[in-house]
C-alpha cells in the first residue's frame, strides 16, 4: 500500500460530524431503524446477533458506569489529598527559612567565639546555640507525633 493509498483512505471525505451533546446523536447507517428491512427483522439469525449485541453493549455499559464513578471517587479523593497538603506545603517553606536562618546565626556565632573577647565570645554562643536550634526544629518538629 503507497502512502497515497493510505492518505486516501485516511481522508474525511464523507464524514459525517458527530453533533453537539444534547443534541441529535449521529447514527451510522447501519444502526438506523430505517436500515432494517422486514426480511432482515424476521430473520431469527439476524434477532440473535441483534440480541447478542444489546447484551454486550449493556456489559461494557456496565462496566463504563463503573468506570465513570471511580474517576470520580479519585478525583474527590484526589482534592481532599491537595486539600491536606497545601498546609504542609507552606509548613515546609518555613522549615526551609529556619534551616537558612539558623545558618547565619551559626555563621555569625562561629565568627564571634573566634574573636575570644568577653562579650563577643558569650554572644556567640548564643547566636550558635540559636542557630543550631533554628537548624534541627523543623526537623524535631516533622518526627513529633501529633
Amino acid at each position: 500500500m503507497t502512502s497515497q493509498n493510505i492518505d486516501e483512505d485516511l481522508s474525511d471525505e464523507g464524514a459525517v460530524p458527530a453533533q453537539a451533546a444534547g443534541g441529535p446523536k449521529y447514527e451510522p447507517p447501519y444502526l438506523q431503524a430505517e436500515a432494517f428491512t422486514e426480511e432482515d427483522l424476521a430473520s431469527p439469525a439476524f434477532r440473535k446477533m441483534l440480541i447478542d449485541n444489546l447484551r454486550r453493549l449493556n456489559v461494557e455499559n456496565d462496566e463504563l458506569k463503573r468506570f465513570r464513578e471511580n474517576y470520580y471517587q479519585s478525583h474527590e479523593r484526589a482534592e481532599v489529598l491537595t486539600e491536606k497538603l497545601a498546609p504542609m506545603a507552606e509548613l515546609a517553606v518555613l522549615a526551609n527559612i529556619s534551616i537558612a536562618v539558623g545558618g547565619i546565626f551559626a555563621g555569625v556565632g562561629f565568627g564571634l567565639i573566634s574573636t575570644q573577647s568577653g562579650t563577643g565570645w558569650n554572644v556567640g554562643w548564643a547566636a550558635l546555640l540559636l542557630g543550631a536550634l533554628s537548624i534541627f526544629s523543623p526537623a524535631i518538629a516533622r518526627r513529633w507525633p501529633r
